[in-house]
């Protein structure tokens, strides 16, 4: 398995996941755009402790789940609008 092959391996565990604890999400774009926010300030923060508290490989680990965790949840908003299962409006 190549690297970029285990990367989205771990992207689509993580949507499974996703699916698994919240069951089927149907959300207006704003919602969405928060949840992905939400998770992109998650990186911010495991970014900094990178770089404030060093690269430990605990600290990369967590960097790395959370920009899987972006990635995921970025997947399944193309998933609903590929689909059209998601709200129109606000």
């Amino acid at each position: 398995m190549t690297d970029r092959e285990r990367i989205y391996a771990d992207i689509t565990a993580e949507r499974e996941s996703q699916d698994a604890r919240w069951g089927n999400q149907t959300h207006s774009m704003p919602v969405w755009n928060a949840i992905l926010a939400e998770e992109c300030g998650e990186v911010a923060q495991a970014g900094l402790t990178v770089t404030f508290h060093g690269d430990t490989a605990e600290h990369l680990a967590h960097l790395r789940e959370e920009l899987i965790q972006v990635a995921a949840v970025a997947v399944h908003i193309i998933e609903k609008i590929d689909s059209g299962d998601w709200v129109r409006g606000v």
